[in-house]
């Protein structure tokens, strides 16, 4: 039996995972050579920009964490509506950003969105509802759909370019 994340327990483990995130990434990054960082991984995006989008994602997520916490206001929202132009930005914005830089960033903001998390009573990851991409989800479902994102964005980074088969790009 799965144990619900409204739990103490299941809240704390799911804090711990996503606070492992960005180690997970480093240790998938760090092998790779410097000129596989500017190869194509998945759709239009290369390594660089995929962790540019990693990077800077919490940022979106603490905007509607806040909303639905009635601290953040509908401006802030309203910046997030169009999340495919909100992610070229984001990501355009880093384009001269190194590894490291990159890496540090997602770090810092992956600290400050689990210390957010960890302010909420656990009781209320199934009670407080999020609003993602025009639908509302309990918080319990929007740190599981974190998750989620983080490990299929750390793959895509460690996979092989587009096109190519084996580990080419490690070091």
């Amino acid at each position: 039996m799965t144990e619900r994340i409204d739990t103490p327990p299941a809240v704390d483990a799911a804090l711990k995972r996503l606070a492992s995130a960005p180690e997970r990434a480093t240790g998938v990054a760090l092998p790779l050579r410097p000129e596989a960082w500017d190869t194509p991984v998945a759709g239009e995006w290369t390594r660089r920009e995929t962790l540019a989008h990693l990077a800077s994602n919490d940022l979106r997520a603490m905007v509607r964490i806040r909303a639905a916490l009635g601290e953040a206001g509908p401006e802030e929202l309203a910046a997030l509506a169009d999340t495919d132009a909100w992610n070229r930005e984001q990501v355009r914005s880093r384009a001269g950003a190194s590894v490291e830089a990159l890496l540090t960033e997602y770090r810092a903001n992956r600290r400050a969105l689990v210390r957010l998390l960890g302010s909420i009573p656990p009781e209320h990851f199934e009670e407080l509802a999020v609003e993602r991409a025009g639908e509302r989800i309990t918080l319990a479902e929007y740190v599981s759909r974190i998750d989620r994102h983080d490990d299929e964005h750390i793959a895509q980074i460690g996979a092989p370019p587009v096109g190519e088969k084996g580990d080419a790009d490690a070091g």
